[in-house]
């Protein structure tokens, strides 16, 4: 069977950390296939978040680490995502910056789009490349417009 498959995080974490004789097998074969054009695996933003959660939390995965694998996964042939550029780039901050995962991913969207991030967290100053606002300064700059 052939076609694109979604992939839920167990899968995902026995493939990348070969830790269960029964399952990890399993993953690294449809892992194989995917590479060798049989099948395509498709990763969504959710599920690379639970990947990335249970990683860094159960696993304790220092963030470097973590960002270089989850990279590399989406590198792998036969894999797909949803804005693959706007992911690399999530892992990518991710790796450097110590701020959490979905500020990462908020951030490399609001770059991706040309917006800005409406906070009142601070974190979001590390991004240099980001655009902040407080919702107290949009909603005043929105009541001064005129329609």
């Amino acid at each position: 069977m052939s076609g694109t498959h979604h992939l839920d995080a167990n899968v995902i974490l026995r493939f990348l950390l070969a830790d269960d004789p029964g399952q990890s097998p399993q993953a690294k074969a449809l892992f194989d296939l995917a590479q060798a054009g049989r099948a395509t695996l498709f990763i969504s933003h959710v599920t690379l978040a639970e990947v990335s959660w249970v990683l860094l939390s159960f696993y304790n995965f220092e963030r470097g680490v973590l960002a270089a694998a989850l990279r590399d996964l989406l590198l792998h042939d036969g894999v797909e995502v949803d804005d693959r550029s706007v992911m690399l780039d999530t892992f990518d901050r991710f790796g450097k910056v110590n701020v959490d995962f979905i500020d990462c991913y908020t951030a490399a969207l609001a770059k991706d789009r040309g917006c800005s991030v409406v906070t009142e967290d601070r974190d979001f100053r590390k991004f240099t490349d980001v655009t902040t606002r407080k919702p107290g300064e949009l909603v005043e700059s929105l009541k001064k417009r005129k329609d």
